[in-house]
């Protein structure tokens, strides 16, 4: 239990790190305002996504310490609720990015527009990293084994302080775009170590969150095309419920098997209520 609890302790230490090193280079390299920048516009971000992330991920990682003797319930236990999240998450992510500047004056106010790119990019990575990266890191402690998360959070620090610290030297935008995507090496990263070591399949990974993607993207397209046709924040709020609908019809007409678990999990809960 105490080698166990060490390597969390390690592996917080290292998530504290991944969170905050951008924080640290970019007050030494640039001024009060982009730091402020940088940093409101990460934390508004991870408050909204973190909602979903703190209720899954206790239950999903009991689930699969439950089952961590089975290898193949465990895969079907994960590769559930990785799908039922990116159903939220992927088309959360995408909404951030379409309606970034409605986003950013909505939560933080019009003086922040500055900010409305890292916001949105920053929400769609972090989106994506959640249902692919994240949920990984569960797998991992549920098989006893914290050290591979400790590892796999080391070697995406040792790419992503360069990354940020030639970024900060160009431009604000330069940075938060590097910051953001390169979210993508640790989403394959993540995905590799799953796919070696313990066997969970990358085809199996992209097509179970395929739906939520191809209806998210139908989604994304459908606002781009909308939100610029009339300038009036009222008119923003209409395309958000159009999109949100645009994107229920796509997922549950056009793929039965979604449709069926999403249904079947609203129906056991409202009888459980």
């Amino acid at each position: 239990m105490f080698s166990f609890s060490a390597w969390l302790l390690f592996d917080s230490i290292a998530i504290w790190l991944t969170n905050y090193i951008g924080t640290f280079i970019v007050g030494r390299e640039l001024d009060e305002y982009y730091l402020g920048l940088y940093k409101t516009a990460m934390t508004t971000v991870n408050s909204i996504t973190n909602i979903i992330v703190v209720a899954v991920t206790p239950v999903m990682f009991s689930q699969l310490s439950r089952c961590q003797n089975d290898d193949l319930k465990m895969k079907e236990t994960f590769y559930t609720y990785q799908r039922l999240s990116a159903v939220i998450l992927i088309p959360l992510g995408v909404g951030f990015f379409v309606f970034k500047d409605f986003v950013t004056w909505i939560l933080l106010g019009e003086q922040w527009t500055e900010a409305a790119g890292f916001v949105g990019l920053w929400g769609l990575m972090s989106s994506m990293s959640i249902v692919l990266s994240n949920y990984c890191s569960a797998y991992y402690r549920s098989k006893g084994k914290p050290k591979i998360a400790l590892i796999t959070q080391v070697i995406y620090l040792c790419v992503l302080i360069p990354t940020l610290a030639i970024g900060v030297r160009y431009s604000f935008t330069t940075l938060y775009v590097s910051r953001s995507l390169i979210t993508l090496f640790q989403i394959v990263l993540t995905i590799l170590i799953m796919r070696i070591l313990f066997k969970v399949s990358i085809r199996g990974t992209v097509f179970n969150v395929l739906p939520s993607s191809l209806a998210a993207i139908v989604m994304g397209v459908t606002g781009h095309a909308l939100k610029d046709m009339i300038d009036s924040y009222i008119w923003q709020i209409c395309c958000v419920i159009i999109c949100i609908l645009v994107y229920f019809t796509v997922l549950l007409i056009c793929f039965p098997k979604t449709r069926a678990e999403c249904l079947g999990l609203l129906k056991r809960n409202t009888v459980n209520k």
